[in-house]
């Protein structure tokens, strides 16, 4: 028997798929009415990888060597997470932690590993900063994971 058309409209739940097509689980909601396996097929273009910038939070006062957290994922996989500073690369941040609570949400970003979790280390003088990072995924779409304001105290904390 074939499946119909189906249309999903969810507040902040985005929808990724692969190059041709991709299956979703729609576990949100009972979003699969009507489907017995609860999948479907959809076809489209790239989407940009999703992802946050969890830490440091918006404000913080930081010693001149603090870490910068955070996660991110894509369907096709993640070529790099780019952090800035000032408005400046200063380098890539390393894949670090495993995160199953991301592939529970988002399981198209398995790609065999739970290892969505990054960090990197920054070291810059004392003064106000802003951080900002962003994700690339194997396709080079791009998106911001998130900008943060801190001050960089004169002491080690």
């Amino acid at each position: 028997m074939g499946h119909g058309r189906i249309r999903v409209t969810l507040p902040a739940v985005r929808l990724f798929h692969a190059r041709r097509s991709a299956t979703f689980l729609a576990i949100l909601a009972g979003a699969c009415a009507g489907c017995a396996d609860g999948r479907h097929t959809l076809r489209g273009e790239n989407q940009a990888p999703l992802g946050v910038l969890e830490e440091p939070r918006e404000g913080t006062t930081a010693s001149p060597s603090f870490k910068v957290r955070g996660w991110a994922g894509d369907d096709r996989g993640i070529r790099a997470v780019r952090v800035f500073l000032d408005g400046e690369l200063i380098g890539l941040a390393e894949f670090a932690s495993d995160r199953a609570d991301v592939t529970t949400v988002y399981p198209l970003f398995r790609h065999g590993t739970d290892r969505h979790g990054w960090e990197k280390t920054v070291e810059t003088a004392p003064g106000p900063h802003t951080i900002r990072v962003e994700a690339v995924d194997t396709d080079g779409a791009t998106s911001d994971l998130g900008t943060r304001r801190l001050v960089v105290s004169d002491h080690s904390s």
